[in-house]
């Protein structure tokens, strides 16, 4: 048996209104009864976790995102931060495992923008550069 992970890092600049409101989402209560549903599910597919945490540095105007336990959900952390309309911001994960596993490890990227979310990995950029 091994353990898959998925790490994740990434900072960025946001002006004070959006981030602020990110950090409104980010620290509300999901799960709760009291949450507009129609808004949990505009973030979540299922469950309700982003499983990062979002440090907020008011002062210098940024914002740090890092997985809490190698299980972040990255389509909610990207659909958050557009929701908050914070655009133009790009983060990078890795996929790791415990064991040494055939095709195990890689990594992808996201990038958020205002209509959409881009996404790719690593498998794929690796067999778009095979093909030429």
């Amino acid at each position: 048996m091994a353990n898959h992970y998925i790490h994740t890092s990434f900072g960025f600049r946001a002006p004070d209104k959006e981030r602020r409101y990110l950090e409104e989402l980010v620290t509300t209560d999901w799960g709760s009864d009291e949450c507009d549903p129609r808004l949990r599910g505009m973030i979540f597919d299922d469950y309700p976790s982003l499983g990062a945490t979002f440090d907020f540095n008011h002062k210098a105007g940024t914002v740090h995102v890092y997985d809490d336990a190698g299980s972040p959900d990255l389509e909610a952390i990207a659909k958050v931060i557009q929701l908050a309309g914070i655009y133009q911001v790009g983060f990078t994960w890795a996929e790791t495992c415990d064991k040494a596993r055939l095709d195990a490890f890689g990594g992808g990227y996201c990038l958020i923008l205002p209509k959409k979310i881009r996404r790719g990995n690593v498998q794929t950029l690796l067999e778009a550069e095979r093909r030429g």
